[in-house]
């Protein structure tokens, strides 16, 4: 009772970061509208960014954004909100978003409008985010990213054809891939090639999956003509989900010792871990030639990978060791 108010702040900080659950009830049951509001609001924040918020804790930020005018105290109540992944109220929590005007808490707001209804996403809440920031609309289009509706499709190929903003498009593009008719209107509405390339691969890869002989020839020109390494190993990534693909798929990672090679390998781990004992018995000679590559990523994806206990054996151990030896430090030190 005799402490300042800043020390008061930080011991209600100190309760968020070091509490568990009770301290959600405990918070709850020292409100009072004003008092020591900026930092329940921020004690709430680190019990959410903890993990340990609960339903009363939910309650509490959501009276604190009903009752406190102070931005900093609502900011520190949106953030406990929005981090939680708790389901939450999403009436109440929608009927404050869409009352908000301060941009940094709409953010905190939008990343807390999970579990919506699709009949809850109306023009009218579309075109309030459209108004808000860049990353408002992508906290937005993460949290309804499990709703399929013609509205939100429509604005996310809008965003797509007509935003320049990266990062709003690749959140855009990514809910797109669940939609592969959309994705494909996107290619056939505009250049692909002027898209961002972690756009255009978000894009390709429903479409890719359906084996679509088009996209998968563009794929492979795309693949040849880039100089870009990581959308090169994002292409191969893609391309090693076609079928017969596993004896490219290892040409590929032992003449590339760069990203592209350890994306390949990522590829490769994923077809290895649903072979029969027999495909993987004949994988052996190429997870032996890796051990050789000069890509600490490699050289770690196949040693793992020769865990498998069909690989155990003296001989294979001896390969292993004398690989070991060779081993520059620190630079391999992960392999």
């Amino acid at each position: 009772r005799s402490m300042n108010e800043a020390t008061r702040y930080q011991l209600f900080v100190a309760i968020g970061k070091c509490g568990g659950l009770d301290e959600n009830y405990f918070l709850a049951s020292n409100y009072n509208v004003g008092k020591d509001a900026r930092g329940t609001a921020w004690a709430l924040f680190y019990l959410s960014t903890n993990k340990v918020i609960n339903e009363a804790g939910i309650e509490l930020a959501l009276r604190i954004l009903e009752n406190e005018s102070d931005q900093k105290v609502r900011l520190g109540a949106a953030h406990a909100i929005g981090r939680s992944n708790l389901t939450l109220p999403w009436k109440s929590l929608l009927g404050i978003f869409k009352k908000e005007s301060a941009d940094e808490i709409q953010m905190a707001l939008a990343s807390g409008l999970k579990g919506i209804t699709a009949d809850s996403v109306n023009s009218t809440l579309v075109n309030l985010v459209k108004s808000r920031s860049h990353n408002c609309q992508i906290n937005f289009i993460k949290s309804v990213s499990e709703i399929d509706t013609i509205l939100l499709r429509n604005y996310c190929i809008d965003n797509i054809v007509s935003e320049k903003i990266i990062n709003l498009q690749i959140a855009s593009a990514e809910y797109l891939m669940g939609f592969p008719n959309d994705c494909k209107i996107i290619m056939t509405t505009i250049d692909p090639d002027s898209l961002n390339w972690r756009v255009r691969t978000i894009l390709l890869s429903p479409l890719i999956k359906l084996e679509n002989d088009e996209y998968i020839h563009y794929a492979r020109a795309r693949y040849s003509l880039s100089n870009n390494l990581y959308e090169r190993g994002e292409l191969l990534f893609l391309l090693a989900s076609l079928p017969d693909q596993k004896d490219a798929l290892q040409n590929e990672i032992l003449s590339n010792d760069s990203i592209i090679g350890t994306y390949g390998m990522r590829a490769f781990e994923s077809i290895f871990s649903e072979s029969s004992s027999d495909e993987k018995e004949k994988d052996y000679p190429f997870l032996i030639a890796c051990l050789a590559s000069n890509s600490s990523a490699i050289v770690t994806y196949s040693s793992f990978l020769l865990r498998d206990s069909i690989f155990i054996s003296d001989a294979n151990i001896d390969l292993l060791k004398e690989r070991l030896e060779t081993l520059q430090l620190p630079k391999m030190a992960e392999a």
